[in-house]
């Protein structure tokens, strides 16, 4: 997803811009069980800043707590000790916001929004060096399972959740279709 938003930001020009996911949608508000149409999706971001995957809450755990019992225990604490040294150097506001979401329970998953353009450059802007900084101090080791050597773009998800936390930006949350095989993911 990184990849592919960073290709947006820089070579995209359409007003309005966003993610999906290989066979995942955003479910439509007002046709249940159908992906999000783009007018529907424009006359949201009419009251709304951004649309986001429907939350999701790790019962039981922060959202920290979680990604470490994911991947394997080296992968989490290099990298966990590499970003929280990023958020360190950055602004009050930004470190209680990363702070809050890795304690608290929550994410927007999937790196699935919908935004105007100018929204996501600022969103870019701040997330990319963020991501660029964790790629040159984290190395993946070979020895690292394959799930575990995607711990930057883990981070990257929840980086979504922690800008959004620290802009302020309206949220219309909604619901995820899986296309092919009816999971109800999100709901």
């Amino acid at each position: 997803e990184c990849t592919a938003l960073y290709w947006i930001w820089k070579q995209g020009t359409a007003d309005y811009v966003g993610l999906n996911h290989y066979r995942r949608v955003f479910e439509s508000e007002s046709n249940a069980g159908w992906p999000l149409q783009d007018i529907e999706a424009v006359i949201l971001l009419r009251k709304y800043d951004f649309i986001a995957a429907k939350a999701v809450a790790f019962q039981g755990y922060s959202v920290a707590a979680m990604l470490s019992r994911e991947i394997c225990k080296e992968a989490f604490d290099v990298s966990w000790r590499e970003l929280s040294r990023i958020f360190d150097q950055k602004s009050m506001d930004e470190k209680r916001a990363f702070q809050a979401v890795m304690e608290g329970s929550i994410i927007f998953p999937c790196n699935m929004f919908i935004t105007k353009r100018i929204r996501m450059n600022e969103y870019c802007e701040w997330l990319f060096p963020i991501l660029f900084q964790l790629i040159e101090s984290v190395e993946i080791k070979e020895e690292w399972d394959t799930y575990s050597k995607r711990v930057i773009g883990f981070w990257a998800e929840r980086m979504f959740t922690v800008w959004l936390y620290y802009s302020g930006y309206t949220v219309k949350q909604l619901p995820i279709l899986v296309i092919g095989d009816g999971s109800p993911y999100g709901k």
